[in-house]
């Protein structure tokens, strides 16, 4: 039912160059190549023309990550988000692992700083009251509960981003992934975080949790 042609072209000339907005704007150039473009009816990028596009994204990139390794949507903020961080790595994983020329300094240090975030999830989240638990299982939620469960799923979400991409190079913590999906799947309000953590124990061998994540998201 999607527009595959439309959305790429959109993609393709988007204005806008944001961390988050350069590396959409960059997807098509990484994933489609001739053939795909053929299937969908787009013009056929070569190689060549692609791989420019990607480095150019790259270098834009490598302004909006700032001295610990985290990025920012913009250059010379000084915010650190987990989840901007771990789409970026993610982005350049994609790239690196079809070809293009991806430099391994620009993944490292990134990779190193959502690795200390993942190993400090537990921390990352309150206790609920028995009130907002009771709320939650009765589907009745206020005003203030939604703040709370809305700034919980960001974090569970962004975790959740980051131990993806990490598993992606072998470099996640299985112990304290399954700390952050046992004690907190519940703090996902969305399928796509259960649906990450589900991709994260298939490549690190937990089949029982991949299927039990993937079975909550299904549901959630």
């Amino acid at each position: 039912p999607f527009n595959v042609n439309r959305l790429v072209e959109d993609l393709l000339n988007y204005p806008y160059g944001c961390t988050e907005q350069t590396i959409s704007a960059t997807m098509p150039w990484v994933m489609l190549d001739e053939d795909s473009a053929k299937q969908f009816g787009l013009k056929p990028r070569s190689q060549a023309e692609r791989a420019a596009k990607v480095a150019g994204a790259i270098g834009r990139l490598s302004g909006m990550r700032n001295s610990v390794g985290s990025y920012n949507l913009w250059s010379g903020s000084s915010s650190r988000d987990v989840w901007l961080t771990a789409y970026a790595v993610g982005f350049m994983q994609d790239a690196r692992d079809r070809g293009f020329d991806v430099p391994e300094s620009s993944l490292a240090r990134s990779r190193t700083w959502l690795l200390e975030q993942v190993q400090q999830s537990t921390g990352a989240f309150g206790t609920w009251s028995a009130n907002l638990r009771r709320n939650v299982e009765a589907n009745r939620i206020d005003s203030s509960d939604a703040n709370v469960l809305r700034e919980d799923h960001r974090r569970f979400a962004g975790l959740a981003t980051a131990a993806l991409v990490l598993a992606r190079d072998k470099k996640a913590p299985l112990s304290t992934v399954r700390q952050l999906f046992d004690n907190y799947q519940e703090r996902a309000r969305s399928p796509l975080p259960l649906v990450q953590l589900a991709a994260a124990f298939k490549l690190m061998g937990d089949e029982g949790r991949m299927k039990q994540a993937l079975d909550l998201a299904m549901t959630r």
